[in-house]
């Protein structure tokens, strides 16, 4: 990656430079300006053929100011490109310690019965519970799901099913 990548990439919050705004508000003020001579210029004249220069003057202003904006987006899209790029590279690393990170929080116990819960879930289920299946959930010891305020699925009866877990038959 060229000096001028990493630059660009490990810039502020914002994917432009201040040349790349300082070209879009000149274009757009260029734009600006050319809009109103054509509309002073071509306003009250009767003749189509009188009116025709101030026409191409406006249709001219809309396209520099157009060219200007295009300009700034594709200096954000390729800004957002690099850093997009440099994540991938980094992204191996940062998925091992998310991995490291989620394995040490989700561990149970050898004994422990795998129990699985997820968000906007009232019920707790064993793995294998249709109830689950194809849902985001995450394993977490019964004590875990007792004290988020979970009750026991009725559908696969896991731990704490009809000893106090709060199932209702």
């Amino acid at each position: 990656m060229s000096d001028w990548a990493r630059t660009a990439a490990t810039r502020a919050t914002v994917p432009w430079r201040v040349g790349d705004l300082t070209v879009m508000a000149g274009a757009n003020l260029l734009g600006l300006i050319g809009l109103l001579v054509a509309n002073f210029g071509g306003g009250g004249q009767a003749d189509l053929g009188a009116e025709l220069p101030w026409l191409r003057l406006g249709i001219g202003a809309v396209v520099v100011a157009g060219a200007g904006n295009a300009l700034w987006l594709m200096a954000g899209v390729r800004a957002v490109a690099i850093r997009r790029r440099q994540l991938l590279e980094r992204a191996p690393a940062i998925r091992t310690a998310l991995r490291s990170v989620a394995d040490q929080s989700n561990a149970l116990p050898a004994d422990a019965e795998a129990l699985v819960a997820g968000p906007q879930m009232t019920r707790y289920h064993r793995t294998d519970c249709p109830a689950a299946a194809g849902r985001p959930v995450a394993p977490a010891p019964l004590d875990g799901h007792l004290r988020a305020g979970l009750r026991p699925c009725g559908i696969c009866r896991p731990s704490g099913w009809g000893d106090g877990g709060g199932a209702d038959r």
